[in-house]
């Protein structure tokens, strides 16, 4: 099929079929399982990110539960071989770091401690997936030490006894812009330990993963105190115990996680400060944060302008809440960025902005220093792996500018295309309305 521009929204299930297929596409088939790819192999993230991997699940999961038999089968099928790649790709210690080649070697360069929390999600949501389904999983001894391993890490490492939150250092926005105690790390840790909790039950493992009931209570009560402030809430705690009011698409996170109904007047403010605050004024669509480039936290990535995935997820929230008309609004919006063949970019900036930044930023440098941070990266990097980043970045700027000189005119410029979690968060989009509109 070719793009979806001209596919009206009430075409549900063509739409599904044809982001099922894309991000199908990003999925390869290896010895040590299925890798899921952030793009396609040749373009901008030729590498499995657990974070995107993650968002995959998730999409996996609504897929399973939402759709027909065939399509539960297919989900089910890509839960196991995803789930035995990031078995695969595990640390001794029991963590997962930022990215992995497809061949399984670790091609990280940031602190991401939210990452083990994604790991231990993926392992648990093919667990949970397999008893409801009553299929036997070969390896499931491996796998729940896998969890073991990680839940007990995540505790001695990240865990902060003394403020009872998840210390991070760069999280969803690979940068120190978060460093501290941020809403994004500690929502990904809440939905893996409730995870375990619910896995542990199914299959009779209460005992052994009592410390993971003991720790979730705490948790549990701890974030939702301590991030919430007049009567909202708040994207982190600094190092030094400071609150964080800046807007942040990371105030969405108790919906994503899974935690919408906990506090709801307190997220349904959070979402108003992120729908005033940013959104974009010339392209529409979600900022990720306001763009203070002054800040040296603060990456514009090519470019300031909102980001795609991001976007959708306010579309889920609004069709959760049956705002129908939101919902559709924002699914419209991303489909008009997307490209002839119908695939969604990771995020869109203008031609203005772009050239501000390559003459502020890239040239000069200051991007390089933001981006290699000595603070934010992992220790003992080796910079051929920076080297590749860079290599990376510059095919895709180079590709920009390419396009922006033949192109006179042009009114916005997209990044990363197609890009897997774009297309994830939109058919969950599309899944949520569609559940939705047989309630109504």
């Amino acid at each position: 099929m070719k793009g979806l521009r001209n596919v009206e929204i009430g075409d549900v299930d063509e739409e599904l079929s044809y982001h099922f297929n894309v991000i199908r596409r990003c999925m390869w088939e290896t010895k040590n399982g299925i890798a899921v790819y952030a793009t396609f192999p040749t373009k901008r993230y030729p590498y499995v990110y657990p974070r995107d991997t993650a968002a995959c699940m998730r999409y996996l999961s609504f897929l399973h539960k939402f759709e027909n038999e065939e399509y539960g089968e297919l989900a089910f099928k890509l839960m196991e071989g995803i789930s035995k790649f990031i078995l695969s790709v595990q640390s001794a210690s029991g963590r997962w770091h930022q990215r992995y080649s497809i061949d399984g070697k670790n091609m990280s360069l940031y602190k991401q401690e939210d990452n083990t929390a994604h790991g231990m999600y993926i392992l648990l949501q093919y667990l949970i997936t397999a008893k409801e389904r009553g299929e036997e999983v070969e390896n499931f001894d491996e796998i729940v030490e896998a969890i073991y391993k990680a839940a007990k890490l995540s505790i001695n490492d990240y865990f902060r006894c003394e403020i009872q939150l998840y210390f991070s250092n760069t999280s969803v926005h690979e940068s120190g812009i978060v460093k501290g105690y941020d809403i994004w790390t500690n929502f990904s840790y809440l939905n893996a330990f409730k995870k375990l909790i619910h896995f542990s039950k199914l299959y009779g493992l209460e005992e052994k993963f009592k410390f993971a009931l003991d720790h979730y209570r705490v948790l549990h009560h701890s974030v939702f105190q301590k991030f919430t402030a007049e009567q909202r809430f708040v994207r982190r705690i600094t190092p030094v115990g400071l609150y964080d009011y800046n807007p942040d698409i990371t105030l969405m996170s108790p919906f994503y996680f899974g935690f919408g109904d906990v506090m709801p007047f307190a997220l349904e403010k959070s979402i108003q400060v992120v729908e005033n605050e940013l959104w974009d004024p010339q392209l529409g669509g979600l900022q990720r944060y306001l763009p203070f480039t002054e800040d040296p936290n603060v990456h514009v990535h090519g470019g300031n302008g909102p980001w795609v995935m991001f976007t959708l997820m306010l579309a889920q929230y609004h069709y959760s809440r049956l705002m129908m008309e939101k919902g559709d609004e924002i699914l419209e919006w991303a489909k008009s960025f997307s490209t002839e063949e119908g695939y969604l970019p990771e995020h869109l900036s203008t031609p203005e902005r772009f050239e501000e930044f390559l003459f502020k930023e890239w040239e000069t440098g200051i991007d390089y220093k933001k981006e290699f941070d000595p603070d934010i990266l992992l220790p003992g990097i080796k910079f051929d792996v920076i080297l590749e980043e860079l290599n990376n970045m510059k095919r895709e700027y180079d590709s920009m500018k390419a396009m922006i000189e033949s192109s006179p005119g042009l009114h916005y410029v997209i990044f990363a295309t197609p890009l897997m979690w774009s297309h994830v968060e939109y058919s969950v989009a599309l899944l949520i309305r569609k559940h939705r509109k047989t309630l109504e």
